[in-house]
């Protein structure tokens, strides 16, 4: 839907797919723009995102690596220069890591590689797991992301 109109519906009956418009009660293909002349035409409206929070902004300005100190430099190639600190453990997780230094400096292309990637993020999250045991236990690792990566 290239217009957004909120009235226009996408529907499928046996198959095809059309567009369908709540206000005039009329279906028409995909590629006919009849709301282009429509006058009960009403865009949606879209929430804005969410500022953060004070303390999530204070956690991702100190962020840190138990895995590097040159935080300037790609940890994935080492080439470029970084554009994201990616958490290791992400989502639920987020916090976690950035509290206990489970993140590293990354560039695009590789954080682009790494996120699609299942088999090089397990490498990473087994290389943090091996890192923090070197000055804490495995429960304590176990207790923090509920998995064993070792």
């Amino acid at each position: 839907m290239n217009n957004k109109c909120k009235y226009l519906r996408i529907r499928h009956k046996k198959g095809i797919v059309y567009k369908y418009c709540v206000i005039k009660k009329i279906q028409c293909f995909l590629n006919d723009n009849m709301c282009y002349s429509c006058n009960d035409k009403k865009y949606k409206e879209y929430k804005s995102m969410k500022k953060s929070t004070s303390k999530q902004k204070k956690l991702e300005e100190n962020r840190y690596s138990i895995l590097t100190n040159n935080l300037n430099k790609c940890y994935v190639c080492k080439i470029r220069k970084k554009d994201d600190m990616h958490e290791i453990y992400a989502g639920a997780k987020k916090q976690i890591s950035m509290k206990n230094g489970f993140c590293i400096p990354i560039c695009r292309k590789c954080h682009n590689e790494i996120q699609n990637n299942e088999e090089k993020m397990l490498i990473y999250k087994t290389k943090c797991q091996q890192e923090y045991e070197k000055t804490h236990t495995r429960e304590e690792f176990i207790k923090l992301i509920k998995k064993n990566y070792l």
